[in-house]
């Protein structure tokens, strides 16, 4: 109950205005600590990934589904963050 709860989580308003870099940031350094602190320990990355991924909205999701990713980098939680930068 409490994954299926964290997969959901907040998403971020993409909303194109001069306080998208500002809310990012916010967003990226909130979602950051939630998932350092509740990540069960014998969870992989897939999970958190998922979790970053579905807060991120439908839009981010599919350029993160879509971007041009190793598999081996599409499973590091840094580099999921740093297409969805990119893509602000």
């Amino acid at each position: 109950m409490v994954l299926k709860s964290m997969s959901k989580g907040s998403q971020l308003d993409w909303s194109e205005d001069s306080e998208l870099y500002d809310r990012f940031n916010k967003w990226k350094c909130e979602k950051t600590f939630l998932v350092d602190r509740m990540k069960p320990k014998k969870e992989s990355n897939g999970f958190v990934i998922h979790c970053i991924k579905a807060w991120s909205g439908e839009t981010r999701r599919s350029h993160t589904e879509n971007a041009r990713l190793s598999d081996k980098d599409s499973k590091k939680l840094d580099k999921v963050l740093e297409v969805l930068e990119l893509q602000q």
